[in-house]
């Protein structure tokens, strides 16, 4: 724990001298005294979803990076549990940046509106930075975006018309690799295996098909319907292609031979898959059959599965009534039920139990043996105070002698028992205090219950 705060310090060190040299220009948005920081983080990032939707985030791409920035910080805050006021003013710096964002996105986002339009068309095509016109408009765009942020930005016809186009070769790449990626990888592989020289009027043929869709396409790419036939067309031929070369391979023959012999694998093909249409149709039948025999019963079915998880949340609250706070405090997850056993169990510094744990322990077996348990593993925790080395040999002793002691009592199968230690890599509170370094001195018994289903005989 020691090392990962000294990481993050560094961290946020950097991050402050990366931010630096924009802060003095971005006035913080400040919250009000009772804001949840949780609820603050959750409304800073549905500003940064709606300009990123709006493609603000490219008309200022600085201070957009910025106010994610500080997002990501205020978030690991609070799950690090950290001083608040640091959280507040992470979130009231990132509402600073996204403010700016949303500033200059509505300033210029009419001056580019032409760009955002081709860029929304190529993103919608699923173009992304494999193909390269596309790579070479978001740097562009990103450059002009900057220029935007620092008050430089200049409007020329000739440079937005560029990377409009680029956008626009981007869309048109991006829907040909989607509608014809297979048949230039049949055509490809055919190629490889000589078809141009062994199945020559085959390999023309596909050929042939697939200029004819891209053309198709980039004569139509917003039409689907004027160039589907066509592209169905030219995936058929290039699967041709393919199989005809393979055939020519493998049995050594020549072009002609190996198209018949295609016709007849076709032909078998289509037989089968009519037999197995029949096959599918007595399938369904039998299915609907099947299915109003299960419907019998499946109301016991969902009333027995009722009836188990309610006494498993009936065996739990039962059990945790006989705990005191100050002794253990019982916490819920699904079918995991987690005993938090406090520091005072042990003396300090040593893994040896109490003679006073005694009730406490007893207590834990009791509850094992009255719960339905597949697992049980006891984990060890210390807080940050002392060397890694250190805290992680105590967990280790303390879980294992834990886990000793429920063995001996023979409420569960030694087997089904395992102890493992944390040292302080999981804290549940900050370290920075005595309480919070309390509450991570702890033992943690983890007992997985059997789930619903498989518990409902066992518990009726």
């Amino acid at each position: 724990m020691f090392q990962t705060t000294i990481f993050k310090m560094l961290g946020s060190a950097a991050l402050v001298i990366t931010l630096v040299s924009c802060a003095s220009s971005v006035k913080k948005e400040r919250l009000a005294e009772d804001t949840n920081p949780q609820t603050a983080l959750e409304e800073l990032r549905s500003d940064l979803s709606t300009s990123q939707a709006q493609q603000f985030d490219k008309l200022a791409p600085d201070s957009f990076d910025k106010a994610k920035k500080y997002a990501e910080r205020a978030e690991e805050g609070i799950k690090d549990k950290d001083d608040r006021e640091d959280i507040i003013d992470d979130l009231e710096k990132g509402f600073g940046y996204s403010k700016r964002v949303k500033t200059v996105g509505a300033k210029h986002n009419e001056d580019v509106q032409a760009i955002l339009v081709s860029r929304k068309a190529a993103l919608d095509a699923q173009a992304s930075n494999n193909i390269k016109a596309f790579k070479s408009a978001e740097n562009r765009l990103e450059d002009l975006g900057e220029d935007m942020e620092r008050g430089n930005y200049k409007m020329s016809a000739e440079r937005d018309r560029e990377i409009q186009d680029l956008y626009a070769s981007a869309e048109l790449q991006a829907i040909q690799n989607q509608q014809l990626g297979n048949a230039r990888n049949h055509i490809t592989m055919a190629k490889d295996n000589g078809a141009k020289g062994n199945a020559p009027s085959t390999y023309a043929l596909a050929t042939s098909k697939l200029s004819a869709a891209e053309g198709l396409i980039a004569s139509n790419r917003h039409t689907p319907s004027a160039y589907s036939s066509a592209v169905e067309e030219a995936n058929n031929e290039a699967w041709k292609l393919l199989s005809v070369s393979r055939i020519v391979k493998r049995n050594k023959t020549n072009e002609k031979s190996a198209l018949q012999i295609f016709e007849q694998e076709q032909l078998i093909a289509g037989q089968d898959r009519k037999i197995n249409a029949a096959e599918a149709d007595l399938s369904t039948v039998g299915a609907a059959l099947t299915a109003q025999s299960a419907a019998l019963t499946q109301t016991e079915r969902e009333r027995r599965d009722l009836a188990a998880k309610q006494r498993i949340a009936d065996l739990i609250a039962l059990q945790r009534e006989k705990f005191d706070r100050s002794e253990a405090e019982l916490l819920q997850d699904g079918n995991r039920l987690i005993v938090r056993l406090k520091q005072s169990q042990f003396a300090i510094n040593s893994a040896d139990l109490k003679d006073s744990s005694a009730e406490t322990m007893k207590k834990v077996s009791e509850m094992i043996a009255a719960l339905p348990v597949q697992k049980v593993t006891v984990e060890g925790h210390t807080d940050s105070v002392g060397t890694k080395q250190v805290n992680q040999s105590l967990s280790e002793k303390r879980a294992e002698a834990v886990k000793e002691y429920l063995a001996k009592q023979g409420d569960v199968p030694e087997d089904k028992i395992t102890a493992e230690g944390f040292g302080f890599e999981k804290p549940v509170a900050s370290n920075k205090s005595a309480a919070g370094r309390a509450l991570n001195r702890r033992v943690d018994v983890v007992v997985e219950t059997a789930s619903i289903n498989s518990s409902a005989e066992a518990i009726e």
